[in-house]
């Protein structure tokens, strides 16, 4: 784990990342049924057994999104997965918008514990994951993306001051979804 600068500046912390195991997904499907989280996880199926469909080592076997357990200072604080536009072909709206299907990743994300919100946790953990994980394990990877609902100003401005910026939103049906870009840094290695 990396040490970090405490999001709200009193204290140093250590955010890490770990893959899901199999073990967390108690936690994860709590998580998926809080309030605050279920009401911008539109659509998906957060029952036990729709996050064991979803999330479980069998289920994610032969998929390529990596999903990984946030910690910091070794306690589990939220959610963060890594997927490849190359294996996404309904992302046909983020080729048009100038992403590179072969070197480009997304990633979706939550803060699991309500306590945990609104601090500037999130920036530092989505900061913290592309540099080291997507970046960091990816060199092909030159951007990444993101789509939060337009009306989850945290989720977007956690984005924003982890370097992304918006490049459209789009509708889809009741919702308008913001996209957002984050490239390697010029000069980083490929």
């Amino acid at each position: 784990m990396d040490v970090v600068s405490d999001p709200v500046g009193t204290d140093a912390i250590r955010i890490g990342f770990r893959l899901l195991t199999d073990d967390d997904l108690p936690l994860l499907h709590r998580w998926l049924n809080d309030p605050d989280v279920v009401r911008w996880w539109e659509g998906d199926d957060v029952t036990w057994d729709g996050v064991l469909g979803r999330y479980s080592t069998a289920a994610t076997a032969d998929d390529s999104v990596e999903h990984h357990l946030v910690l910091v200072d070794d306690r589990p604080v939220g959610w963060i997965q890594c997927w490849f536009l190359r294996d996404e072909p309904d992302m046909a709206e983020w080729v048009e918008l100038g992403f590179d299907p072969l070197g480009t990743a997304g990633i979706d994300y939550l803060i699991g514990e309500s306590v945990d919100r609104g601090s500037g946790l999130g920036a530092a953990m989505i900061a913290e994951f592309v540099d080291r994980v997507v970046f960091g394990a990816h060199p092909g990877i030159d951007a990444v993306g993101s789509d939060p609902d337009r009306a989850n100003e945290r989720s977007w401005r956690a984005l924003a001051a982890a370097g992304f910026r918006p490049v459209a939103d789009r509708p889809e049906g009741a919702r308008t979804y913001r996209i957002m870009r984050r490239d390697r840094p010029t000069g980083a290695a490929t």
